[in-house]
């Protein structure tokens, strides 16, 4: 494919790709493709969520089918190198509770690799032991310590208040099947999205309707397991919380609005 594209096209300038690269299996195939593509001084970015931030912030529900890989910078930097790529310019960013964005070019072009950055990652890398298994058992015990803590939250709130769930999203659809979530501790999802609406959640069956439903019905509690959208889903629904109506969020760490 990205040798049809050259041959119409010719060589790219800028190439961009969020959150495609943790979707792909073939990782050497896709950077010698971008290689191919790029003119002498064209510049590749990409953004991905980093592996860093998934394991120090519990994002358990960030694991799911679309995703393939959680990248550190340490086993990516040598599939890059082999394809004759360099990294010219690193950073972490805050979207979707972090991510890494990186800037990437021919060897041969004008701009010199980022080496500050690059070494500043790679050794945050190290002092956090993402290249040992203990790590990831650590993960592993926090996700299901944190399983518990909302679950029991939930539970207790239950026993006397209704509760919604606001955003049908993978990442909502994996806490709420990771937790063993049923109509016996939600009411009712909700989406912004208009092709999820009048459908069910799956695993758990529960009911998706439009934002306005939290209006009409007026949950006691809406769980937002959107998380990373928190402060806009508060800000539109400022209209429910001003009638009395509280918000749950489960992540990066359990708190009640």
């Amino acid at each position: 494919t990205a040798k049809e594209i050259s041959a119409i096209y010719g060589p790219m300038q800028y190439i961009t790709a969020t959150n495609v690269l943790a979707h792909i299996s073939n990782l050497h195939d896709f950077f010698a493709s971008v290689n191919l593509l790029l003119d002498k001084n064209g510049v590749f970015v990409c953004e991905f969520p980093y592996v860093i931030d998934l394991l120090q912030k519990c994002f358990f529900d960030t694991i799911y089918h679309e995703h393939l890989s959680y990248f550190s910078l340490m086993p990516l930097l040598p599939i890059i190198n082999q394809n004759n790529l360099k990294i010219i310019r690193i950073r972490r960013t805050p979207i979707d509770g972090g991510a890494l964005r990186i800037f990437i070019t021919k060897n041969n072009s004008q701009f010199s690799e980022d080496t500050h950055n690059l070494d500043e990652i790679i050794r945050l890398e190290k002092i956090s032991k993402i290249n040992q298994l203990n790590t990831y058992k650590k993960f592993a015990i926090q996700a299901k310590n944190l399983k518990v803590k909302i679950k029991q939250t939930l539970r207790k709130i239950r026993k006397r208040h209704s509760i919604a769930v606001y955003g049908a999203a993978a990442r909502g659809n994996i806490l709420m099947n990771y937790c063993q979530f049923t109509k016996k501790e939600i009411d009712f999802v909700v989406d912004s999205t208009p092709y999820k609406q009048g459908l069910f959640t799956p695993g758990n069956h529960l009911p998706i309707y439009a934002e306005v439903e939290i209006l009409h019905q007026m949950p006691d509690y809406v769980l937002i397991l959107a998380w990373n959208f928190a402060e806009e889903i508060m800000q539109k629904q400022k209209r429910y919380q001003k009638k009395g109506g509280k918000f749950i969020v489960p992540l990066p760490r359990l708190q009640i609005t």
